[in-house]
């Protein structure tokens, strides 16, 4: 559990639980926004777990696009992401299948 400082998440819900999912991407949505100084970014965000969490988040462009192109390997990771969530959902359609084969698509 922790607690976000008032000027990161002055929501009144500024404690998180980061073994629960939700709560772990609300904190790290809170900071992406909020944060006004490197030091605020530094000290409460991972680098790894921004670069797992990235194609969830819920972010406005205007945030996530200088983010992306600042740092590439997020954009990457939602486009990996998206081509992984695509070749799960073809392998799980049985009529789709062949078609997935056709392309080179294997499970």
């Amino acid at each position: 559990m922790i607690t976000l400082p008032r000027h990161l998440d002055w929501s009144g819900h500024a404690e998180y639980d980061l073994s629960r999912p939700a709560r772990l991407f609300s904190m790290y949505k809170a900071v992406l926004t909020e944060a006004g100084s490197v030091d605020d970014l530094c000290t409460w965000l991972n680098g790894e777990l921004l670069l797992r969490l990235w194609p969830g988040l819920w972010l406005p462009q205007q945030l996530r696009r200088p983010w992306q192109e600042r740092f590439p390997e997020l954009a990457a990771t939602r486009t990996n992401a998206a081509a992984r969530k695509f070749v799960c959902t073809l392998a799980e359609l049985p009529s789709a299948r062949k078609a997935g084969q056709d392309l080179g698509v294997t499970k």
